[in-house]
């Protein structure tokens, strides 16, 4: 697959109590950013640290939006206040679509007017997630895949190869069988129509 078609995910998940912990979002996402410059990226909003207090969730939702507009996020999934009391109501949906319109106006092109000292805790906070993510990466290579998947080093969820969900709707292709999407897929790159 061409970078264009590998869609990629990360979250803006840092605990809101952390000091500077804005500045670490932003690094990451920054991070994703240039490292896959061509690929669409899905950013989703903080959930893990929504405790039901409406305000403050609908603060970091807004800065969830700052940051993505900052960083240039391909796919922007909206942070709504009340996700973690109940199934969000349409007004709840409403004042996130008017929050992130209103930081994406406003904002439009902030990232093209600043930049990241070289010394500041940002670039420092990226250097050091690379680092991180460079280092998981050599132990995976030496482990292998299938291992790195058994031990838990994604999500801490282990799967061994025995083991894993989704079996039962697996299906043989039956002859005859066509899916005009794999072969466009396999194809690569943009075309329209």
């Amino acid at each position: 697959m061409v970078s264009e078609q590998l869609g990629l995910g990360h979250a803006f998940e840092i605990d809101p109590e952390t000091s500077n912990g804005f500045l670490y979002e932003l690094a990451q996402a920054q991070l994703v950013r240039e490292v896959f410059p061509h690929s669409p990226i899905k950013y989703m909003p903080p959930t893990k640290f929504m405790a039901g207090n409406i305000f403050k969730g609908h603060v970091q939702d807004t800065l969830f939006n700052v940051c993505s507009i900052m960083t240039g996020q391909s796919i922007h999934l909206l942070g709504i206040l009340t996700e973690t009391i109940h199934t969000p109501l349409i007004q709840d949906r409403f004042l996130s679509i008017e929050s992130a319109r209103y930081v994406f106006d406003n904002m439009r092109n902030l990232a093209d007017e600043i930049y990241f000292r070289e010394d500041g805790v940002i670039q420092e906070r990226a250097s050091e997630v690379l680092e991180k993510a460079v280092a998981l990466l050599e132990e995976i290579a030496e482990m292998g895949l299938m291992q790195a998947l058994a031990t838990g080093y994604f999500a801490d969820i282990s799967r061994t190869p025995e083991g894993g969900k989704g079996l039962n709707g697996v299906i043989i292709r039956e002859d005859g069988y066509l899916n005009p999407f794999i072969p466009l897929m396999l194809k690569g790159g943009r075309t329209n129509g």
